[in-house]
């Protein structure tokens, strides 16, 4: 009997289970390969924004400008860059991100809107973040978020800082909870706003982004940008909520409290 040409089922099923193997190890890499390719593009972005900072200094007396932490989506205010990631009408938001009598350093930039990480399609407009210890700003009297313990001191103007080349100011925070523009750094290790208790538990008060293979890009006041590797595994999976503890994030926390203070 003559046999026919076609394929049997097992023989179907292991093709598949081959291909489906083959890009199951295939398509992590590529993934790591795009990111890697967009962090440039980040890079970029985040030197068009110190740009913009270094523009508003100067036009200010060495004022920096305002970074106002807003504890609701429905409190609105003029600062470095307005907009709110919490509301429900993101393009709304985008326009005010958009408005150079709302959002301070908008004149100082290009066409294109360098808020958000390129490595990664989001629905959100922005996801950059200016550190809490640039010029950190109260908008409402019951907001008790503001994360600035008196033993840590708060720059108001460039000449303030310590170290501007180990000082960062901008950094991408992680989509899952990016909310205002204040990037909120918690130097009590409690979680507790205004706490001044030393305390050498790892938390987050916002999460930083690892959309760059696990990594983050971040610029420093003297305007350089840098990308940084974390070395918690799960803040490098970029999903975890505010104000968390991730395990393994000792290191990575005390490195963030250094680098908001120019002490690294």
């Amino acid at each position: 009997m003559r046999r026919s040409c076609g394929f049997t089922l097992t023989e179907l099923l292991v093709v598949v289970a081959v291909i489906g193997l083959l890009l199951a190890l295939g398509l992590p890499a590529v993934v790591r390969s795009r990111s890697k390719a967009k962090t440039p593009v980040c890079m970029g972005n985040q030197r068009s924004l110190s740009q913009a900072l270094a523009m508003y200094v100067g036009e200010n007396r060495d004022r920096l400008p305002p970074n106002a932490e807003l504890p609701f989506p429905e409190v609105s205010c003029t600062n470095w860059v307005a907009g709110h990631m919490g509301a429900s009408d993101l393009g709304a938001e985008a326009r005010l991100m958009r408005s150079p009598s709302r959002s301070l350093l908008r004149r100082y930039m290009p066409a294109d809107e360098p808020y958000a990480c390129a490595a990664r399609n989001l629905s959100k407009p922005r996801t950059l973040g200016l550190s809490s210890r640039i010029n950190p700003t109260p908008v409402v009297l019951s907001n008790m978020w503001q994360w600035t313990p008196t033993q840590e001191p708060a720059f108001r103007a460039m000449g303030d800082l310590r170290n501007p080349d180990r000082t960062f100011t901008f950094i991408e925070e992680s989509a899952s909870a990016v909310g205002d523009a204040y990037f909120a750094v918690d130097h009590s290790g409690t979680g507790e706003p205004y706490a001044t208790a030393a305390s050498p538990t790892a938390f987050f008060a916002d999460i930083p982004g690892a959309s760059h293979s696990g990594a983050t890009v971040l610029s420093f006041a003297d305007g350089h940008t840098e990308q940084h590797l974390w070395r918690s595994p799960e803040l490098r999976q970029d999903r975890l909520p505010s104000r968390s503890r991730p395990a393994g994030a000792e290191m990575d926390i005390a490195w963030l409290r250094e680098v908001s203070l120019g002490v690294r």
